[in-house]
């Protein structure tokens, strides 16, 4: 399930019920995911650790609930989607934001420059050392050049952290370092439906 501006929710942490958020819910449709991701356990597939969720253009399917009047039930009607840089090589301010569960249902960011890190000897991840996200903000954007009104580009999102100091990592998804993250872009709006299969592992 996708709850996009979960922080405007009328209930006091997350739950299952539609109805208390601003724009309701989306049920998933399928997953693309990298093979290197599901043959392998962390942390020896950090280098892997991107994946994309599909949703159908199908409202009476696929979407519930919302409190906001107007709302089609088509997600990228709904809200407005992100940019994602499959190129990005830079080293700007970076701005990580993701759903903490100690803070539920608090949206949470961190900014500042990025640094890199090798978790594992073989991959070098994009790292912020101060952030302080922690779990279920997995996943969350890393965003660079944003403005005031918040939009930005992305170009890498959470992936993982120490338990006993700060900072966060996150995969490179230039396909210029070896990134197979703008292939698995390109499965997840052309694959058809998978069925009960419920998705794809992509070698690409």
């Amino acid at each position: 399930m996708f709850i996009p501006d979960q922080v405007s929710t009328k209930a006091s942490s997350s739950n299952t019920n539609c109805n208390d958020d601003k724009l309701g819910c989306w049920k998933l449709s399928f997953g693309v995911v990298a093979q290197g991701w599901a043959e392998s356990q962390f942390p020896d597939n950090v280098g892997f650790d991107y994946a994309y969720y599909v949703v159908y253009d199908d409202p009476s399917t696929t979407h519930s609930g919302g409190y906001l009047r107007g709302i089609s039930g088509i997600l990228d009607h709904d809200v407005t989607p992100v940019k994602i840089d499959f190129d990005y090589s830079g080293k700007d301010f970076t701005y990580a934001l993701g759903y903490s569960s100690d803070h539920d249902p608090y949206y949470r960011y961190c900014s500042m420059d990025q640094d890199t890190i090798y978790g594992v000897s073989w991959y070098q991840n994009l790292w912020l050392d101060q952030c302080g996200l922690g779990s279920g903000a997995s996943g969350g954007p890393w965003i660079s050049n944003m403005d005031e009104n918040g939009v930005g580009t992305l170009f890498s999102i959470n992936s993982w952290g120490f338990d006993d100091k700060t900072g966060m990592a996150g995969p490179s998804l230039r396909t210029q370092d070896g990134s197979l993250a703008e292939c698995l872009f390109q499965q997840a709006l052309n694959a058809p439906d998978p069925g009960q299969q419920g998705g794809y592992v992509v070698s690409c």
